[in-house]
């Protein structure tokens, strides 16, 4: 049963506003006219009514962190990727020299460009993609390896 985004900012605003269990519980009975001791217990419209009266005793909700796409920096999402697999690979002993210059030498057959920053995304996936092959290619091999 999913949880009510209410009683989640009931909790944060009791937390960052620093009432106690026994002050909280005296605020929501007094302010909501009832006997109940427990968030999970109010209706829909009390919920609503407690984070009204948080917010006017202070607690403003936190803004959420943007994790979104971002379209000037997608080549750099992407480059790091390429990083990450390349040094995955040597770790697994398939990449000898893990250096940015070796990379970039592996990924100029792929890529048109001069330099990966100005590479195309159907180019640059296409490394991502020749690197998970490759490393599943290893993962395969050492898998073999350790059945005989």
């Amino acid at each position: 049963m999913p949880r009510d985004p209410q009683l989640a900012q009931i909790h944060m605003a009791r937390k960052a506003l620093k009432m106690d269990r026994e002050t909280y519980i005296d605020a929501m009975q007094q302010h909501l006219n009832t006997t109940k001791t427990s968030t999970a217990q109010l209706s829909f419209a009390q919920r609503h009514a407690m984070v009204t009266y948080l917010k006017r005793k202070g607690w403003r909700p936190a803004k959420r962190q943007k994790t979104r796409f971002d379209p000037k920096n997608w080549r750099v999402d992407v480059i790091k990727k390429i990083t990450a697999l390349w040094l995955d690979l040597h770790q697994r002993g398939a990449v000898r020299d893990p250096s940015d210059h070796a990379m970039r030498t592996w990924c100029a057959h792929h890529v048109r460009a001069d330099r990966l920053e100005w590479a195309i995304y159907p180019e640059l996936a296409k490394c991502v993609e020749g690197l998970k092959s490759w490393k599943a290619r290893i993962i395969r091999q050492t898998q073999d390896r350790t059945r005989r």
